[in-house]
């Protein structure tokens, strides 16, 4: 998990992290495209 800051001597650790499906998004379920191919960008003209 990502460290959001330190306080004192210790690390304050990015909970939501955990909920990042594989494509990047925080959605409940995993959609199964790349982030590259969720983009509208990455689609030919």
């Amino acid at each position: 998990m990502p460290i959001l800051d330190i306080d004192g001597d210790r690390a304050v650790l990015d909970e939501h992290y955990a909920d990042k499906q594989p494509d990047w998004s925080f959605d409940e379920t995993y959609s199964g495209q790349s982030p590259a191919d969720r983009t509208e960008s990455s689609q030919p003209e």
